[in-house]
This record gives C-alpha cells, structure tokens and sequence, in this order.
C-alpha cells in the first residue's frame, strides 16, 4: 500500500468516525483498534529475520542440543538388566 493511499485511508477513517454520535460504537471501535494493534505487535515480533547462513553448531547452542552419551546408555541398559528381546519391548509400546 503506497504512503498516499495510506494517508487517504487515515483520513477517510478519521473522517468517518468523527460523524459517530454513539459512545457505544465508539467503544466498540477503541476495542477493535486495541485489539488490531496488539495482534499487530504480535506478528512483528514473529517476523524474524532468516539467517543467510546455516550454522549447525550456532544452532546447537542456541537450542541447547547435548550429543547422545553411548557410554551412558550402555551402562543404563546394563543396570536394568533386561530379559526380553527389543523387539518385544518396542511392541509393547
């Protein structure tokens, strides 16, 4: 939308709400506008710029990713001693 049709638009709005009489559509209105304008925050602060470049490790750290532990899940298998086959397990689940 071009800043001429804006403004044309601001004061066609101004215009109009200017010739209400009623407080109660007034109300209304001042409701609409709030909520506009807060839905409006809402998205600008979504919009976030996109990153030119993919940094694997910048996003590891900013999603506090931790490498997998093989030495923990083997010693974690062992503790719980289990008897029946993964396969089985797994069906259970």
């Amino acid at each position: 939308m071009t800043t001429l049709h804006t403004d044309t638009l601001k004061v066609h709005i101004i215009s109009q709400i200017m010739e209400m009489r009623d407080a109660y559509f007034l109300a209304k209105l001042d409701k609409l506008i709030q909520e506009v304008k807060e839905e409006a925050d809402i998205l600008q602060r979504l919009a976030k710029p996109r990153r030119k470049k993919l940094d694997i490790e910048a996003l590891k750290k900013a999603q506090g990713f931790t490498n997998f532990n093989i030495q923990k899940m083997n010693e974690l298998r062992q503790s719980i001693d289990l008897q029946e086959p993964i396969e089985t397990l797994m069906q259970m689940l």
